[in-house]
């Protein structure tokens, strides 16, 4: 085998990108089928008992679960209209409408409603008000504006108040901010246009979602320009995109349930904050945020969301992005010459990516000029592995390629197809510090000769299985817990290695190649029951912990018995 890790191309990074950038429609002649690990090493459970919950790390301890409900909350049996309390909240003028409404209504009672949805608008011009919504199927056949200050509400977002879509219309948001309220957006027919919205804002225009749903059809949420704030929202079966945000736009997802579309939520030059939500069982990938560096983000983000203030920051807090095809999460960057999104995350759960064709089955994929940081606040021993959790992927559990940068901390990584992180292709990981890895295939932590790593602290680097990785050089044996080829970061270029905990690896507990400053600070018992503790073939040590008569001339081979 080559001295040194080539490129984990997996089939080359930019071969993922072309994977994430094709049809939107998913393809229903050939479904997706998971790959999964070794029937010896099965993935924990990282799941809820009810289907409408995200499942994230809880914070205080490893594996642990708390269960967040998510998407449109409805009535068991809701009533023929909002309730009284509800009415006399409403901003006026109120307009009713009810689908069993005979002709001559005026909309100004229940019992003079209008037949249809068009027509209480008409009525209330661009002033504004509210138009309340009748149980029942509201059939819309022509596109449909709502400008000012407009609300619809409705009596319950399952068995409720039904929004149908007839053919490619849909509802636009513009020049006003809306609100739609305990109602639900359906489409019947309209696969003539599979990138047909069915509920759209656009530039200068905002909308307030609350207990919606859209459900059917090409496009979910467009968000072009506008600004959309959501809470508790159902997305589900898009032929196309579950949520896109573009043009500017911005939207914050409080507890969405987007599932079963092609791909989840995207971004392409907009910003996306996403909060205890859960995005599972998308066609293609997860979350994707692609393009230029916003600025309508934040100036920074907690676990409760993101500042007022803006800034360049896309948040990310207690996201669980279950059984998604291809990759869980991917952060892409921009055009040559600009900044490309950065984005912070926090306990996330990014579990049991599937692989739709070889490459493919990342649980995170970072590529291009973008930015990706974990964790950021665990920076202590007790903070290990309490964070994101990234577990049972098809292939990798962090890939970071094409220039992209990573900070990960905090995070369990284990049970993966592949290599838990790698770094390649000009791809920086500034730190990878205070994480669990564990029973990853081949490789714990891999950075290639054309990536880089600054530091490697406080990691517990456990049991990593033998396996062969598909790579640019072809298939290449490995099994070590760290495999470093590539330079340190800063100037002189250095790579600080300390107070790691590396156990039961085939190989190398940690091997390093290339020419940098490698500061070593590992105490004796630390490093236990590898192949070989430490091999260091280039770099230049200084610190404590390495003994080079403890190590082989040679790097050796793989044992017997990987796959």
């Amino acid at each position: 085998m080559p001295n040194h890790l080539p490129v984990l191309v997996l089939r080359r990074a930019l071969a993922l990108c072309a994977v994430l950038a094709c049809s939107e429609a998913p393809g229903t002649d050939r479904p997706p089928s998971p790959v999964t690990l070794d029937a010896s090493v099965p993935t924990p459970p990282f799941r809820c008992t009810a289907e409408a919950e995200a499942p994230v790390p809880d914070g205080l301890t490893m594996g642990g679960i708390e269960c967040i409900p998510v998407g449109a909350r409805s009535p068991a049996a809701p009533e023929a209209w909002p309730d009284a309390a509800a009415l006399a909240s409403f901003r006026a003028p109120v307009r009713y409408v009810s689908p069993t409404a005979p002709p001559g209504g005026d909309g100004s009672a229940t019992s003079r409603a209008f037949s249809t949805l068009a027509e209480a608008l008409v009525s209330l011009r661009d002033g504004g008000g509210t138009v309340v919504l009748a149980r029942g199927r509201h059939q819309v056949a022509q596109p449909i504006e709502l400008r000012g200050a407009v609300a619809l509400e409705g009596t319950g977002a399952l068995g409720g108040s039904d929004l149908v879509l007839v053919g490619s219309d849909w509802i636009n948001v513009r020049d006003g901010a809306a609100r739609l309220h305990h109602v639900a957006v359906l489409r019947s027919g309209g696969a003539e246009r599979p990138t047909a919205p069915s509920l759209q804002v656009s530039s200068g225009g905002s909308a307030s979602l609350e207990d919606v749903r859209l459900e059917g059809g090409g496009l979910g949420l467009l968000v072009d320009g506008g600004r959309v704030d959501a809470l508790r929202v159902t997305i589900a079966v898009f032929a196309g995109d579950g949520v896109r945000v573009q043009g500017g736009g911005s939207a914050s997802l409080v507890r969405a349930w987007v599932h079963h579309c092609n791909r989840g939520v995207v971004t392409e030059d907009g910003v996306a904050h996403v909060r205890e939500s859960l995005l599972a069982s998308n066609g293609t990938v997860g979350l994707l945020l692609r393009g230029r560096a916003p600025g309508n983000g934040a100036a920074s983000c907690t676990l409760e969301g993101p500042s007022r203030e803006p800034g360049p920051l896309q948040c990310l807090a207690r996201v669980a992005l279950v059984g998604n095809t291809t990759v869980g999460l991917a952060v892409t960057g921009a055009p040559p010459g600009e900044s490309g999104p950065v984005v912070e995350a926090r306990r996330l759960a990014i579990v049991d990516t599937r692989a739709w064709s070889t490459p493919s089955g990342d649980g995170v994929l970072v590529v291009g000029r973008a930015e990706l940081r974990v964790d950021p606040e665990a920076t202590t021993e007790g903070s290990r592995g309490l964070g994101t959790q990234v577990l049972g992927n098809a292939r990798a559990g962090v890939l970071v390629t094409s220039g992209a940068r990573l900070s990960l901390t905090g995070a369990r990584v284990a049970f993966n197809g592949g290599p838990g992180v790698f770094v390649q292709d000009s791809a920086a990981a500034s730190r990878v510090s205070y994480n669990h890895l564990q029973r990853n295939h081949g490789l714990a932590i891999g950075v290639t000769a054309t990536g880089a790593v600054g530091e490697l602290v406080c990691n517990a680097i456990l049991e990593t299985i033998p396996a062969t990785l598909s790579t640019n050089l072809g298939a290449v044996p490995v099994g070590d817990g760290v495999s470093v080829s590539g330079a340190g970061l800063g100037s002189p270029e250095t790579l600080v290695v300390r107070k790691n905990t590396v156990r039961s690896n085939p190989r190398f507990g940690m091997v390093f190649f290339g020419r940098y400053t490698l500061m070593l600070d590992q105490l004796p018992g630390t490093i236990t029951d590898n192949g070989y503790p430490i091999g260091v073939y280039g770099p230049t040590v200084r610190g404590v912990g390495y003994d080079p008569q403890a190590q082989p001339q040679r790097t050796p081979a793989v044992p017997r018995g990987g796959p």
